[in-house]
């Protein structure tokens, strides 16, 4: 990813937020998340890792199975606006992905392994691109025209924001 400056923020057609990243601050930020989630999650004990800080609201292992699963989610999107530029991109619900796929009963070392290495090669295909790959664009059903650099931004923001409810559950006091 090759383009380091953007002009100014952009609201995000996702979140509604407007990321103050360029692509090269993004990339960086995706590429620091694997260690800082192992860091968050080290010395742990499970039955922190498991509770959930309110009803309905996720435990720190639903928001690492989240994201791992983010990385499939928003990979495959990236890579279907390289290869199919203008196509569609398929939505999810996050909340049933969260129920259906037991993300609960999900083991935190496998979760985040399989973050690591979801996130490894997502990281070296966006870190490839150039800048007019970074224009390339899909089309949401709920958010419209997103390029390439719109959801890596989006993406860094979002690790951002999981990485901090995730900090703030394990130091909670109970």
């Amino acid at each position: 990813m090759t383009a380091k400056n953007r002009a100014k923020p952009v609201l995000c057609a996702i979140c509604k937020l407007d990321h103050e990243l360029s692509p090269h601050q993004a990339l960086r930020v995706q590429s620091q998340t694997p260690g800082r989630l192992s860091t968050a999650f080290r010395g742990v004990p499970r039955g922190r890792i498991t509770k959930r800080p309110k009803p309905k609201k996720w435990s720190m292992l639903e928001i690492l199975v989240h994201l791992r699963d983010c990385e499939i989610v928003y990979g495959s999107r990236i890579r279907k606006m390289i290869a199919e530029e203008g196509g569609e991109l398929v939505p999810f619900d996050q909340d049933r992905w969260a129920d259906g796929l037991a993300y609960r009963r999900e083991s935190p070392t496998i979760a985040l392994e399989s973050f690591v290495a979801l996130r490894r090669a997502n990281v070296a295909l966006l870190a490839a691109l150039g800048p007019k790959v970074l224009e390339r664009h899909g089309i949401h059903p709920a958010y419209g025209r997103l390029t390439v650099r719109d959801l890596a931004v989006h993406w860094a923001a979002h690790d951002e924001k999981h990485i901090h409810q995730i900090r703030a559950i394990r130091n909670r006091r109970v």
